[in-house]
């Protein structure tokens, strides 16, 4: 509750949300506009850049589905030769 509503208060710090007991404090008012900011920019930081964490995901995506790709292929491959298999087999038991 406290980390949402210092949230809100980057935003609007005028909010009638911080009237409330819990939220009026001056130390909360203190907390949420020198402590959250600065925690929640390291925590950005920690993070990594988005757009290196988009391009991470998408490779790893595109390794997956080039795997499944790959996977479905021999499984084609598996069952048109135990289809072809099966095709002797009945043909040997008709004679």
């Amino acid at each position: 509750m406290c980390k949402s509503a210092a949230a809100i208060y980057q935003v609007r710090p005028k909010s009638s949300l911080f009237c409330l007991p819990a939220l009026a404090s001056e130390e909360v008012k203190l907390w949420m506009s020198t402590v959250f900011p600065s925690q929640l920019a390291a925590l950005g930081a920690a993070g990594g850049d988005p757009v290196d964490l988009e391009q991470i995901q998408a490779s790893a995506l595109q390794q997956a589905l080039e795997q499944m790709r790959h996977l479905s292929s021999l499984q084609t491959q598996q069952l048109e030769a135990q289809a072809t298999q099966l095709a002797h087999l009945n043909d040997k038991l008709d004679c």
